[in-house]
């Protein structure tokens, strides 16, 4: 139940490939349910801590007119979370803008400080006590298009004692395009 011993503590990235699907204009908004629990740490306990988080995961997009695409490496560029359609996990709880300091994710790949990522835990006893929530991306801009989503979960092989006991990954489920019937 520890995602960060898969490389013998080195850094690593997974990655899923969602199958292609086209962008109807009328029904933009892409959902799936999410929990994660990844590698962060806390210093200076109390009123003031110090939370670091190490490791993210992100969504990347890549389109086309066909159903053909290019090869799995190429085309790729992150989406942020569509906030406004998401439950469960915001900038405060589970949802980190990336960059040194205090309360934000580290390092990220390629994204930056204008960037936000999943980090931490999406568990927190009163803002989401079963830490399952509901991601949204608005795929507007694909609208029209054939589109495949990239999920990413990186592990920067920080070291640093954990915060949370069990650091399972990130979990999808519940996939669905547009509004459901």
């Amino acid at each position: 139940n520890d995602y960060t011993t898969d490389n013998g503590g080195s850094a690593f990235s997974y990655e899923m490939i969602s199958p292609t699907f086209e962008v109807k204009p009328s029904s933009p908004i892409a959902k799936f349910s999410s929990w994660h629990g990844l590698h962060w740490s806390q210093t200076n306990p109390g009123s003031n801590p110090t939370n670091t988080y190490h490791d993210c995961g992100y969504v990347m997009v890549r389109n086309s007119t066909t159903t053909s695409f290019p090869p799995a490496e190429i085309g790729w560029q992150q989406i942020d979370f569509d906030r406004t359609n998401t439950t469960g996990v915001d900038y405060s709880n589970g949802l980190y803008p990336v960059g040194p300091g205090n309360g934000k994710i580290q390092s990220c790949d390629s994204l930056t400080g204008l960037d936000y990522a999943l980090g931490g835990e999406s568990t927190n006893p009163s803002q989401n006590p079963t830490g399952w929530a509901t991601l949204a991306l608005n795929l507007n801009p694909h609208a029209s298009k054939y589109v495949q989503l990239k999920f990413v979960l990186t592990h920067n092989g920080a070291s640093g004692t954990a915060k949370n006991s069990t650091m399972p990954g990130w979990f999808i489920d519940d996939f669905r395009m547009g509004n459901p019937l």
